[in-house]
């Protein structure tokens, strides 16, 4: 489980940072 929860957060992190970086371009 923990390692589901870690995969989970990165997931989202990447996708909030990927959203970010479409957003200022």
């Amino acid at each position: 489980m923990d390692v589901v929860v870690l995969w989970s957060a990165c997931g989202t992190t990447a996708a909030a940072r990927g959203a970010t970086d479409l957003t200022v371009l």
